[in-house]
């Protein structure tokens, strides 16, 4: 793919729509064009659109030119930048690590809501992947003492890179929810959250290329015969890690809502709720033991 020999900027972005509008849509590829714009040549939505005169150096547009190629392939945007917004933050993100979900900050500002008057709060995060949920807790909730396990040393480097940069104080520790020996101390948290794989094989004929060829798949999938793995496992740990009253919050499959749910109506929980994200789906879940 060439260089255009027009340096115009509002050439630049025809050409952004005429490659990527097939694929992203008008309204998808302005979006991901201005913030491009923001970050490459510090100039905002407004001021691209109001300087039809803007042109740029060879060097700016050779940032866009890779971006572009990127973005053709369905790289996604947050790993073309390094970068993703969250609570607030940018956290650095790449290839082996989820790229943080507006829903999943949505499940963070219900649990500081609930929790931001307590004090010497205890969380655990599990399958923190980038951190953004530990670290958004942490620095939040400044009178906390925040907790985070992942399977993925590669993502636990991530994480780490994260914490250096957004000066927090999560204590981290590799392992595997699913095995018998990952333990945490009995009646110790007074917050557990997480965000497990969650999504059925079976569903990624309707996904986007951009998750399927570029996000873990680990972090994401699970088998379509049991669908519902994680939220047992936790449901059975969390149960014992957690004080009296506790609280654990977990993102949801929007279509098995009533069945996540359903695991724990037992004698373990005192309550049990769905909570809607902001597009009107079901999207968490709160329960709190009894």
């Amino acid at each position: 793919m060439q260089l255009p020999s027009d340096n115009h900027l509002s050439t630049l972005r025809a050409r952004f729509h005429a490659l990527l509008d097939p694929d992203y849509g008008v309204s998808e590829t302005d979006s991901m064009f201005f913030i491009l714009c923001d970050e490459y040549l510090n100039k905002k939505r407004s001021e691209v659109i109001l300087d039809h005169s803007l042109r740029l150096s060879e060097s700016e547009l050779l940032k866009f030119h890779y971006a572009l190629k990127d973005l053709i392939r369905h790289r996604p945007l947050q790993y073309i930048l390094g970068k993703a917004p969250f609570a607030g933050f940018d956290f650095f993100v790449e290839e082996g690590v989820l790229i943080p979900r507006p829903e999943t900050e949505e499940l963070v500002h219900h649990i500081i809501a609930e929790n931001a008057s307590r004090e010497n709060i205890k969380i655990l995060d599990i399958g923190t992947g980038s951190g953004c949920i530990a670290i958004s807790l942490q620095r939040l909730l400044p009178d906390s003492e925040v907790h985070a396990i992942d399977i993925s040393e590669k993502a636990l480097q991530i994480a780490q890179k994260n914490q250096q940069q957004l000066l927090s104080n999560v204590h981290f520790h590799q392992g595997d929810i699913l095995a018998a020996s990952t333990q945490f101390p009995d009646n110790y948290f007074d917050v557990i959250v997480s965000n497990p794989p969650y999504i059925a094989i079976a569903e990624k004929e309707s996904m986007h290329p951009n998750v399927l060829n570029f996000e873990p798949a680990e972090a994401l999938f699970v088998s379509d015969n049991d669908a519902l793995l994680f939220y047992k496992i936790i449901e059975n740990k969390a149960a014992g890690w957690m004080k009296e009253k506790g609280q654990l919050w977990l993102e949801i499959n929007e279509h098995l809502g009533t069945e996540t749910l359903q695991l724990f109506h037992n004698q373990k929980w005192s309550e049990s709720v769905i909570i809607n994200d902001f597009q009107g789906k079901e999207r968490m879940i709160r329960v709190r033991k009894a």
